[in-house]
């Protein structure tokens, strides 16, 4: 398991793969394989970060083009929300890929966003089971799905902020958005989701601090922070060139008096996303899991 240097939250080498599957082959029986650390170059113990037992499960499954790669877990799958939001959650029988990575990123908390990219690159099938109940055929993840369900589900990502820049330099200007953003790389702290104007971008990142981030960004143009809003994402086939359901979702939110702060929606075939505050966000999925899953949209 060879990985870079990023200790704490290390990425597998490409090589790693090879190895693994060369060392493998050597071993009769079937290996128990410890989670979650590796090593650099080296020989250092690197760790895999948040999800890094599952990830090993997916790269190992990969490195040696596994027929499946099963993800054993304390809930009957994945599900079409958080069970402790709404009491009437549903496990999702199958999904794509693409639908469970942007589930893992928006904060379901099943998969971690970083353990199916494996699978993806060699198109193995994961299955997520449950520990506790191992009759229970759980979510299968595959690269297509013949299910015709528009909605799969409902997800809520916490802890978020709402970073501003506003700038009359933006207007006509080449080259703005790669300079916000080397900033961004410089400090590798990743974005969300974003929206632009002439004159302004607004994106959402994790809460934190980010003192030395901001001063730079301020070289640039006016920076304003929201603090305390979430991310509510409504993920399904085909919502993009669903007009009726873009429209539903909004106006079920708009309904109950729950203000829009930011939307994302076009990026993505599979996902609406807007930003709401922090303290709508379960009010807003019973609305949406209500609507849209329990009615059988």
């Amino acid at each position: 398991m060879l990985t870079d240097n990023k200790f704490g939250d290390a990425q597998p080498l490409s090589i790693a793969y090879q190895k693994i599957d060369e060392n493998l082959q050597n071993i009769e029986g079937i290996p128990i394989i410890t989670g979650f650390i590796g090593k650099n170059l080296d020989g250092r113990i690197t760790t895999l970060g948040r999800g890094g037992s599952d990830f090993t499960a997916a790269i190992v499954g990969a490195s040696i083009n596994a027929d499946e790669i099963q993800i054993w877990t304390d809930v009957d799958g994945v599900m079409t929300t958080d069970p402790r939001i709404c009491s009437n959650v549903q496990p999702i029988s199958e999904m794509t890929f693409n639908e469970a990575a942007e589930l893992a990123y928006f904060g379901a908390k099943v998969l971690h966003p970083r353990t199916i990219i494996p699978a993806v690159e060699k198109n193995i099938n994961v299955v997520v089971k449950n520990t506790m109940n191992q009759d229970h055929p759980g979510t299968t993840i595959v690269n297509n799905t013949e299910d015709e369900s528009i909605v799969t589900s409902i997800s809520i990502k916490r802890n978020v902020m709402i970073l501003r820049i506003e700038s009359a330099r933006m207007l006509n200007a080449h080259g703005f958005l790669a300079r916000i953003f080397s900033i961004f790389e410089k400090y590798e702290v990743s974005v969300d989701m974003i929206a632009t104007s002439e004159v302004s971008v607004s994106m959402t990142l994790n809460s934190d601090t980010y003192t030395s981030l901001i001063e730079e960004l301020e070289e640039l143009g006016n920076v304003s922070i929201r603090n305390d809003v979430s991310i509510i994402c409504v993920v399904g086939r085909n919502l993009r060139n669903n007009n009726r359901i873009q429209s539903e979702i909004f106006s079920c939110i708009e309904n109950e008096g729950i203000n829009v702060r930011m939307i994302s929606q076009g990026a993505s075939l599979i996902n609406v996303g807007f930003v709401i505050d922090e303290e709508n966000g379960d009010k807003a999925v019973r609305l949406l899991h209500e609507r849209f899953i329990e009615n059988g949209y």
